[in-house]
């Protein structure tokens, strides 16, 4: 599993989120994000894909276990940035 996006920071949750907060934020999320209320804006479909990846990974235990372990031992840097979390381009393309 590659780690370059913060999946937290995507979703606008804390490291400790329970699965419900998760839950919700990507539901909340993916409402204002969806491609059919943006059509032909590809950041906005490109918003909506890493909605449902960072909640595919963060919402299995498993795999959020895995994803935690290697960010930990990356110092929680990462090669690239989403600006959801700050509202920024991609996000305020919804």
């Amino acid at each position: 599993m590659a780690v370059s996006q913060n999946y937290y920071r995507v979703l606008r949750v804390r490291e400790d989120a329970s699965e419900a907060i998760i839950k919700q934020s990507f539901r909340s999320l993916a409402r204002e994000c969806h491609p059919d209320l943006h059509p032909n804006n590809p950041e906005a479909e490109m918003a909506f894909k890493l909605l449902q990846e960072a909640y595919d990974v963060l919402s299995d235990r498993t795999k959020r276990r895995q994803y935690d372990r290697i960010r930990s031992f990356t110092n929680g840097q990462y090669g690239r940035s989403f600006p959801i979390s700050t509202g920024g381009a991609v996000l305020s393309a919804c």
